[in-house]
C-alpha cells in the first residue's frame, strides 16, 4: 500500500529509476502483492494449512522478472553470491522465528528476523535492483523454509505458508536490503584512500 500511494504521488520516480523499472512496473507488482496478501488458500490435505500467495508465489515472480533483466551481464560469481544471499535468507527468517515462537517473545523476533535478512539482502548484493531480487527471492523462500518446519518439527506454531509472521518480516527485509544497498556508495567513499575520496566527490 505505501509504495503504491508513493508511485501515485509521484514520489516514487527516482526509486524506480534507480532499479532500472518503470513506476507502472512497480506500481502494478505492488497492485499485485496487494491483492494477493488478503487471499489465503487451504493446502491440501493439510487443510489446517494456510497458503498466501502475496508471501510467496508474487515476491518470486517478481523476483524472477527483476533478475532475469539485469542492468548489465551477470557473471557466474556475482549468481552464486545471490543464490548465498538467498539461501542465508531462507533459512535466517524461520530460524529466528522459531526462536521468537518458543521464547515467547513475538515482534522484536519479527524485527530481529527482518534485519537479518535485510543485512543479507543488502551486504551481498552489489546494487539496489539486486537487493530487491534477493529479498524478494528470499521473502518466497522462507516461506517454504517455515512450512518444512512447521509440519516437521515437533513444536507448536502457526502452520502457514506465505502469511503471518514471515510475510511482516520478509516486507521489512526487503526495506532494509534497499537502505543497505544505497549506502554502497557511502561505504566505497569511506573505504576509499584520502586523495581518491576528493574524486569520489
Amino acid at each position: 500500500m505505501a509504495v503504491l500511494l508513493l508511485l501515485i504521488a509521484g514520489f516514487g520516480r527516482p526509486w524506480c529509476e534507480r532499479l532500472c523499472l518503470t513506476p507502472a512496473a512497480c506500481g502494478l507488482w505492488a497492485a499485485l502483492a496487494l491483492a494477493a496478501s488478503a487471499v489465503n488458500l487451504p493446502l491440501r490435505p493439510h487443510g489446517a494449512v494456510l497458503i498466501n500467495p502475496g508471501g510467496t508465489v508474487v515476491p518470486l515472480a517478481f523476483a524472477l522478472y527483476v533478475l532475469s533483466r539485469p542492468p548489465k551481464p551477470c557473471g557466474r560469481l556475482r549468481w552464486l553470491r545471490m543464490l548465498a544471499a538467498v539461501t542465508a535468507c531462507a533459512v535466517g527468517i524461520p530460524a529466528v522465528l522459531i526462536w521468537g515462537e518458543e521464547a515467547a517473545v513475538g515482534w522484536p523476533a519479527v524485527a530481529a528476523a527482518a534485519v537479518v535478512a535485510g543485512l543479507f539482502a543488502g551486504g551481498f548484493a552489489s546494487e539496489a535492483r539486486e537487493a530487491l531480487g534477493v529479498g524478494c527471492a528470499g521473502m518466497a523462500a522462507a516461506a517454504v523454509c517455515w512450512l518444512v518446519a512447521g509440519q516437521a518439527l515437533p513444536i507448536a506454531w502457526p502452520p502457514a505458508f506465505g502469511g503471518g509472521h514471515t510475510f511482516t518480516a520478509g516486507v521489512l527485509s526487503v526495506v532494509g536490503g534497499q537502505v543497505l544497498a544505497q549506502l554502497s556508495g557511502w561505504r566505497a567513499w569511506v573505504r576509499a584512500p584520502a586523495p581518491a575520496r576528493s574524486g569520489l566527490r
